[in-house]
């Protein structure tokens, strides 16, 4: 019943998403599983049908994110701090920003962070910001990201995009990843995946001396 269901809404709604072909997918495995004829083969099929549900959700899923390209003017948005204070991306204009989307259980963007720290303390006088965006929808708590902060002694600026409405404009879907922007706004560089001091330091450089 749920498979001819979500089949049928698939079919006949217009504003079917993700979630239905997902839905579709989770009804459609469990119904294999029961009419299968042996655990062996009612396992195998189980296994082929989450493989497939996790590459049609991801596929659908970065297939509804908008395009962040490098060179573009990089989208503006507001975010609140840990102490609950607007920032904008534009209060920084005028400033090289390595904006760095990451979450506290990412393994790779606990790693990074001290980088990130030492850079903002070494070019905080070249013009040179970070600006932490944390996936705040993907936390359990934001008590949970103060602690982190804290213990980590992270003294840039961190805001919390808690409706992960920030996260799918720019199109971040691993973490950590950094975008760098340069000081009229527009995006210079984009990075997957940890990125040390030096390389950093680099991008923020070239940043600058290319603008007029």
């Amino acid at each position: 019943m749920a498979t001819a269901a979500f089949f049928g809404i698939v079919l006949l709604d217009d504003t079917v998403g993700a979630v239905h072909y997902a839905g579709l997918m989770v009804a459609a495995t469990l119904l294999v599983f029961l009419l299968s004829p042996s655990p062996k083969i009612a396992l195998r099929s189980l296994g082929i049908a989450v493989i497939a549900v996790m590459v049609v959700f991801t596929t659908l899923n970065s297939m509804g994110s908008k395009s962040i390209r490098v060179g573009q003017f990089a989208p503006d948005f507001e975010l609140k701090d840990l102490e609950g204070n607007p920032v904008r991306l534009s209060d920084f204009r005028g400033k090289t920003v390595v904006m760095n989307f990451w979450a506290t259980w990412c393994r790779v963007c606990q790693a990074e962070m001290p980088h990130m720290e030492k850079l903002y303390r070494d070019q905080s006088d070249q013009d040179v910001v970070v600006l932490s965006v944390n996936a705040t929808s993907q936390e359990r708590s934001t008590d949970i990201v103060e602690k982190f902060v804290d213990n980590e002694g992270l003294s840039f600026p961190i805001v919390l995009d808690k409706s992960g409405d920030i996260l799918k404009e720019y199109g971040v879907t691993a973490y950590p990843t950094t975008y760098i922007v340069d000081p009229f706004g527009n995006i210079r560089e984009r990075h997957l995946g940890a990125i040390s001091y030096e390389s950093m330091k680099k991008a923020a450089k070239m940043a600058d001396y290319d603008n007029p």
